[in-house]
């Protein structure tokens, strides 16, 4: 796997959110990123119909997005989701889920990506797009940096 922004999986992996969701970075390259959130049972929205709940799927896009914009960022950088649209295309099926996400439009401060959701076991089927806006702060100055606080640990990012 090649990651380009270097201290990209430890950053992702210091996100108590990210941790709790379990996702897993598959691949990057500048401009690009693919993700795995593999399945629990406590992902599920609709247990009768066999899908996952849209909101898990909102937040793998939330992940993805910033996963992707980090391929051009430095360790110092920070970033956070100004803007998500998600567009549910069809019921997510109780399976890992993978999701990649493409640079669109990347200024100084503001990138535009585009995050598609599939099944890991039918990569041919999307199930969600989205689209999201994500803000860049360079060189992750200590007022402007965010403290996540789980449990008694806390850690910037």
């Amino acid at each position: 796997m090649n990651v380009p922004c270097p201290g990209l999986l430890e950053t992702i992996l210091k996100v108590p959110w990210h941790r709790f969701l379990g996702v897993q970075v598959e691949e990057t390259r500048r401009g690009y990123a693919r993700l795995r959130l593999p399945y629990r049972p406590e992902f599920a929205g609709n247990v009768p119909r066999g899908a996952l709940h849209g909101g898990v799927l909102a937040a793998l896009a939330d992940v993805c997005a910033i996963a992707t914009l980090w391929t051009f960022c430095s360790p110092a950088d920070r970033s956070s989701t100004v803007d998500l649209k998600v567009d549910y295309l069809r019921p997510a099926p109780l399976r890992d889920m993978l999701a990649e996400g493409e640079i669109r439009m990347l200024g100084n401060r503001l990138g535009n990506v585009a995050i598609y959701i599939r099944a890991a076991d039918a990569p041919e089927r999307t199930v969600a797009e989205a689209r999201a806006v994500c803000y860049r702060i360079r060189g992750g100055a200590a007022d402007t940096a965010v403290a996540y606080t789980a449990s008694a640990e806390t850690v910037s990012v």
